[in-house]
């Protein structure tokens, strides 16, 4: 024991130096953490964002997925979305019920993007797994509804207004 305490006493300036490099080391890696996802996503570049190796991509993958259906690149908008979804799975495969709006929201346009990637029965499992996270999801309801109804009420079918009150384009209310 006392043989430590004067190898820690004769070395204490080398001591007191790394531990101080250790300190700085850490910092940098922290800035480097930080900057490395969230800099993409206040310069508005989500894919960048989205194909970060840190972080939570939850929301560049969502933002990234909107931009591309309203490129009209709905596959690539589909594969993305699911890719914002499988993010908020816990362990058990459920959402946790913070996040089930979010959940909901990115089913509702996943199901969007699958009508107008012309698979309507897919759709209809979107927007019921939207539906099964958050029941006031109206929108969701609508197209549900107006799929069954353009199939005679049979299941989907191929409706001339996807989208949510005919307008093309994903209501983001709440996100």
């Amino acid at each position: 024991m006392n043989s430590i305490k004067q190898f820690f006493h004769a070395r204490r300036l080398q001591c007191a130096q790394t531990l101080r490099l250790a300190f700085v080391g850490l910092l940098l890696w922290s800035v480097f953490m930080f900057f490395s996802n969230t800099l993409w996503v206040m310069m508005g570049d989500y894919k960048s964002a989205s194909e970060a190796s840190v972080g939570d991509t939850t929301i560049p993958h969502y933002n990234y997925g909107v931009q591309l259906y309203d490129a009209e690149v709905y596959p690539a908008s589909v594969e993305v979305l699911t890719k914002a979804y499988n993010a908020l799975l816990e362990g058990d495969g459920g959402v946790a019920d913070n996040h089930r709006q979010l959940a909901a929201q990115i089913k509702f346009l996943t199901g969007n993007a699958l009508v107008k990637a012309g698979k309507p029965k897919g759709a209809v499992e979107a927007y019921k797994e939207a539906l099964r996270l958050d029941p006031t999801h109206m929108y969701a309801k609508y197209n549900l509804e107006l799929l069954q109804q353009m199939n005679g009420g049979k299941g989907p079918g191929e409706p001339n207004q996807p989208g949510g009150e005919g307008s093309g384009k994903p209501p983001r209310k709440g996100i």
